[in-house]
């Protein structure tokens, strides 16, 4: 069902903007690349103390992100518009995905190493602690316009511009701790955990790039990727055990709004 709409959307856009020499105006291609986000997306301010610092994740005051390089890949279809020379349709859906900068991942590290020799030093045994922050998932669909021009024998260079929806979805939040404590006769078992399960949403967002094609199946490109502005929500639980008593609430949470941006560098194939 999805192939039968894509194969007719192809066919409607070739029929209105192609006439009937549209078949072989038709380029497919599939990109590989790597991200660097920007602004209000990059930044975070983890130090290492208790609370942690400014981090969407981690305060309710904060746009800050703290998202790091990333990978993506995606597809492209362009259509050739012959009363344009150069002058093309695109459609293109990529998936990026950004890990947490290092500055969150410095913290990460000493926040676990605190909590462990915090509770090891109160006279705790077997302490185990996990203190894992989300990393960023956005999807990102869109129409727009490209134009090529050939330099030389099998080169050419493109620009393009589009705009369309962003699908945003942060992986999961937890935090854990889990020890025993010793007393005249045995121990007492607990654990403390917070996790929070973030929903998708969507946005207006727009990118703009361009590069450079050697000869007809290699590409080469920078692009500018603005994904709108989303905000943290979903739900989530906060559970403990004390002594074989197990508690659990659930909870539904509305957090910062982020706005994911970055720089993505694309190798493209074209078939």
């Amino acid at each position: 069902m999805k192939k039968f709409i894509f194969n007719t959307l192809i066919l409607f856009l070739l029929s209105v903007f192609g006439g009937g020499s549209v078949v072989a105006q038709v380029d497919f291609s599939l990109h590989l690349g790597g991200s660097m986000p920007l602004g209000s997306y990059a930044s975070s301010q983890c130090v290492h103390e208790v609370g942690g610092g400014n981090v969407a994740w981690n305060t309710e005051s904060s746009n800050q992100a703290g998202a790091g390089l990333g990978i993506g890949l995606g597809w492209k279809v362009r259509i050739n518009m012959p009363v344009v020379k150069g002058l093309g349709i695109i459609i293109t859906g990529d998936y990026h995905y950004s890990y947490p900068s290092r500055d969150v991942k410095d913290y990460v590290a000493w926040k676990n190493t605190y909590d462990n020799n915090l509770f090891t030093s109160a006279g705790m045994s077997g302490v185990e602690t996990i203190f894992e922050v989300p990393s960023y998932r956005n999807i990102p669909i869109i129409l727009g316009f490209d134009y090529e021009r050939t330099i030389a024998k099998g080169i050419s260079v493109y620009g393009e511009i589009g705009a369309g929806l962003n699908f945003f979805k942060p992986t999961r939040f937890e935090s854990s701790i889990s020890y025993t404590t010793p007393t005249e006769d045995s121990y007492i078992y607990q654990e403390y955990m917070t996790t929070m399960n973030y929903e998708t949403t969507t946005s207006f967002s727009f990118q703009i790039g361009a590069g450079i094609k050697l000869s007809k199946y290699f590409s080469l490109g920078l692009h500018y990727y603005n994904l709108g502005y989303q905000r943290l929500k979903g739900n989530g639980s906060i559970t403990s055990m004390y002594d074989d008593v197990y508690n659990a609430d659930r909870i539904g949470f509305q957090g910062e709004t982020l706005n994911p941006s970055m720089l993505v560098l694309k190798a493209g194939y074209h078939f």
